[in-house]
């Protein structure tokens, strides 16, 4: 009976670590596809206001910025992310997130994901993008992370 239990608790736990890791893996694809949604409207707002100068200055920006909740999802300026928290990096101008179950989510207990705002277009820019510099595989879009 008692080796009956102990399978049965050892089965639980390892679904309810699956079950975080996949809620893990939604929170971050619904926090990515927000900021892509932001900076597309960011851009819209600018050339609405017939600001094309100011599109620019978002390279490198941050797009946490643009959250109402940021306060929710960022770390503490100038902190690293702990587990699960989305931190900027301002010296690369980067929106760093460090998982929460980083082995379980990645297979590498070191993973942390990095993303950086760019400009698309050269001369004439039309649009604002969100791109993986070092993706979470298995998270984010194929092209753009």
């Amino acid at each position: 009976m008692v080796s009956i239990f102990s399978v049965l608790i050892v089965f639980a736990a390892n679904r309810i670590t699956e079950l975080r890791v996949d809620l893990e893996r939604a929170a971050v694809e619904h926090t990515l596809s927000g900021m892509r949604s932001a900076l597309a409207l960011k851009f819209s707002e600018l050339l609405i206001q017939s600001e094309r100068e100011r599109i620019r200055e978002w390279a490198g920006g941050n797009p946490l910025e643009l959250f109402e909740s940021r306060k929710a999802l960022e770390a503490e300026a100038g902190a690293d992310p702990g587990p699960g928290d989305w931190h900027y990096d301002r010296e690369r101008g980067e929106v760093v997130y460090r998982p929460a179950y980083p082995n379980a989510l990645t297979g590498d207990p070191d993973a942390v994901g990095r993303w950086r705002v760019t400009v698309r277009g050269e001369e004439q820019p039309n649009g604002l993008e969100l791109v993986a510099i070092e993706p979470l595989p298995g998270i984010g879009r194929a092209q753009g992370g």
